[in-house]
């Protein structure tokens, strides 16, 4: 594989059981920390557009003063900070460029963290580069989406340390479930292994 490119798709639904497993070992690794939120939820209201043209949702990890954020990529190639559920801000590169400061600061960056976990997970004498950025594709995430039934989507931190794949083998993800507009009997379907941004490739 050329190391320009992200591992293959294989993105969509993952067994409850394995969602849960998943989550805790986030929970297990840095539930302490205030400092990084585990659960972030977008309306569709911010949706509306990738998914009505079928595009991907791009997400990066960005840091504000010293809270773990979210910036993504909206259908018309704009960066957006998210704010809350149902507001997102369009930033410049000098703000995107100050929160990955921010975030990469050795001192009281996030990164450092995340790096520095993964590396010990492995054990293996060389440093590992944890998730900066994650595509959740379209095809086999938002094309069961149905707005009439579901008002956003839910992202809940997630590690994966029980897989074969090395590429994504302790490093973060998300676990990707659709909110219901009411109370549903109905299992929830949970979606996972999106594809994560390679070293050296993310923003």
């Amino acid at each position: 594989m050329n190391q320009d490119q992200e591992p293959p798709n294989i993105s969509g639904p993952i067994p409850q059981d394995k969602a849960f497993e998943m989550m805790k070992n986030f929970e297990d690794a840095f539930g302490g920390d205030i400092l990084i939120g585990k659960t972030f939820k977008i309306s569709y209201t911010l949706l509306q557009g990738l998914i009505s043209q079928r595009k991907d949702l791009v997400l990066r990890f960005a840091q504000v003063d010293k809270e773990l954020n979210l910036l993504f990529i909206d259908e018309n190639t704009k960066t957006k900070l998210l704010i809350d559920p149902h507001v997102a801000a369009e930033v410049d590169s000098t703000v995107t460029d100050a929160m990955r400061n921010n975030f990469n600061d050795a001192s009281k960056g996030l990164r450092p963290k995340f790096d520095n976990y993964i590396t010990r997970m492995f054990d293996d004498g060389t440093t590992h580069e944890n998730t900066r950025q994650i595509t959740i594709t379209y095809e086999n995430n938002f094309d069961a989406f149905d707005p009439q039934k579901y008002t956003g989507i839910i992202l809940q931190m997630a590690i994966d340390s029980n897989t074969t794949d090395r590429d994504r083998l302790h490093k973060l993800t998300f676990v990707m479930h659709f909110e219901p507009k009411a109370a549903s009997p109905t299992k929830v379907v949970y979606y996972d292994f999106m594809q994560l941004c390679p070293p050296g490739q993310c923003f």
